[in-house]
């Protein structure tokens, strides 16, 4: 077995504090965020959900961020994939963005709502055809023979819409979180991290600085 003890680098580029960060913390994760898309990273708008099973285990995944604005986070799935069925159960997600060019991490806490039928017919027919097609051929999480399965399933619908456009399935849309939380961390040299989080407080963003 790989010995990885050792694998380690010291984090040095940067720092934030509580008189340098952004008051609002939408204001902060715009410009962290748009970093992202500056540096090399191959997925810059690749997140991480953690959502909570109906028998209280926890799940990660990688989703891709489609949209945000100073309220909400948004991002696009099948309702009846795993997360889906997990989010009618329980709405409360984290949210996690690491960023290893720049040597930070963006958490969010907040409460998932489904995004409006309007507005997930409108994403859903910015996407490419293929992209449309797949959405039809698979039934996200559940159990499939092989994946020529999912070939022919994929076929099928691109047969089926050959002379149309393709219409949004019915369980396929937008999820928006809303946040109570954030916490920006910024690696620094030593392991003396530095950690800043707000907290929605009587409708006020309260700011704090944590230990590393």
């Amino acid at each position: 077995m790989e010995d990885i003890h050792n694998v380690r680098r010291d984090y040095t580029r940067f720092q934030i504090d509580s008189a340098s960060v952004n008051k609002n913390p939408f204001a902060q994760f715009k410009e962290w965020f748009e970093a992202i898309q500056a540096s090399e990273a191959p997925d810059p708008t690749a997140i991480s959900i953690s959502t909570v099973s109906h028998d209280g285990q926890p799940v990660t995944r990688m989703v891709l961020l489609k949209d945000y604005d100073e309220k909400s986070f948004t991002f696009f799935t099948n309702y009846s994939s795993q997360k889906g069925h997990h989010l009618s159960n329980n709405n409360k997600v984290c949210l996690l963005i690491f960023d290893p060019y720049n040597e930070r991490q963006i958490q969010i806490l907040g409460t998932a709502t489904r995004l409006s039928h309007d507005a997930s017919t409108r994403y859903f027919k910015s996407r490419p055809r293929d992209s449309q097609l797949g959405a039809w051929a698979s039934n996200q999480s559940t159990v499939i023979s092989d994946r020529q399965s999912l070939i022919d399933a994929f076929d099928h619908y691109q047969e089926k819409f050959s002379d149309s456009d393709i219409e949004r399935p019915e369980d396929w849309g937008g999820y928006v979180i809303t946040p109570h939380h954030f916490e920006f961390w910024q690696g620094r040299k030593n392991r003396l991290h530095d950690r800043i989080r707000f907290v929605l407080e009587n409708n006020s963003w309260q700011i704090s600085r944590l230990a590393p």
